[in-house]
């Protein structure tokens, strides 16, 4: 997955053409794209290379869609909640990755025991 931010079509074209040398370098299968502006929707450039390479996934439907901000909430959350436990700053993408792999983990053992917490209460009746 990558995600980019740029402020025109022209740099979104320049990230698609860069990950996507990386993807078919290092034999990714798939991709997923996720931007905070609407230009990678309506730009007809970043369209066809989307169409052409065959490869990627847009995380979000065209703009405007009513679940944009709920995405844009939850990105916001992750980015927040990763800084703040491990800092912005990796001695390698490596090291990034293992440690970005260690959040999503501990993440997600805790939305299970939270789970698993709340319906066992659920069916205790003292």
């Amino acid at each position: 997955m990558f995600k980019y931010n740029g402020k025109t079509s022209i740099s979104g074209h320049q990230v698609f053409m860069k990950t996507s040398a990386y993807i078919k370098t290092n034999d990714v299968p798939n991709a997923i794209i996720q931007t905070d502006r609407g230009s990678a929707f309506v730009c007809k450039i970043i369209s066809e290379f989307e169409k052409e390479a065959g490869n990627y996934t847009h995380s979000m439907s065209k703009a405007c869609f009513k679940h944009n901000p709920w995405t844009e909430s939850l990105n916001w959350w992750v980015k927040h909640s990763f800084i703040e436990q491990f800092g912005k700053h990796f001695d390698s993408l490596e090291q990034f990755k293992n440690t970005f792999q260690e959040f999503a983990n501990s993440w997600n053992v805790f939305k299970i025991s939270m789970y698993n917490l709340v319906n066992a209460n659920r069916f205790c009746h003292f």
